[in-house]
């Protein structure tokens, strides 16, 4: 079974044997992306093809992964896919923020229609202890919302 990803991450630990293709010659690295990009001391394939100019492809447990970046198209078509992967992990991330939101904002809301009855207030200590959790959650709201906001002008900054 071959499956072709250019996801490194997807990869990143399924691997165990890395190719590299250059100078007419093959040349194997036991390992999976990771190791073989710790070894010349780089966190990406770009940074790997800026300093060697070679084409590599990395295989393990039945995966492979062809990796050609020469400049130009190539290079183009690269950095979208690497802007669309940052984007859904963005999306995803601002997603999970969105139901945590609305999840504070429900318990805040229970909360809030307890503090509402007279009743509610005859027992000190309870109410006390209602009124910290209160304060607790809005401030994980707050923590929240600006998680939310920090992820939505990153996921801005990237379409520009």
């Amino acid at each position: 079974l071959i499956v072709v990803s250019h996801d490194r991450d997807f990869l990143d630990g399924l691997t165990n044997v890395t190719y590299e293709f250059k100078n007419q010659g093959i040349q194997e690295h036991l390992g999976g992306v990771s190791e073989f990009l710790n070894k010349y001391k780089h966190d990406h394939f770009r940074e790997f093809e800026a300093d060697k100019g070679s084409k590599t492809m990395v295989k393990g447990a039945g995966k492979v992964k062809n990796k050609s970046e020469s400049g130009g198209p190539k290079q183009d078509f690269q950095n979208r896919k690497e802007i669309e992967q940052q984007s859904r992990k963005l999306n995803k991330s601002i997603a999970q923020c969105e139901k945590k939101i609305a999840d504070f904002e429900e318990e805040i809301e229970e909360f809030e229609k307890l503090m509402a009855d007279p009743d509610f207030y005859k027992n000190d200590a309870e109410s006390k202890d209602m009124f910290f959790k209160h304060g607790q959650v809005k401030t994980k709201l707050d923590a929240k919302m600006k998680e939310w906001e920090d992820l939505s002008e990153e996921l801005d900054l990237l379409g520009e």
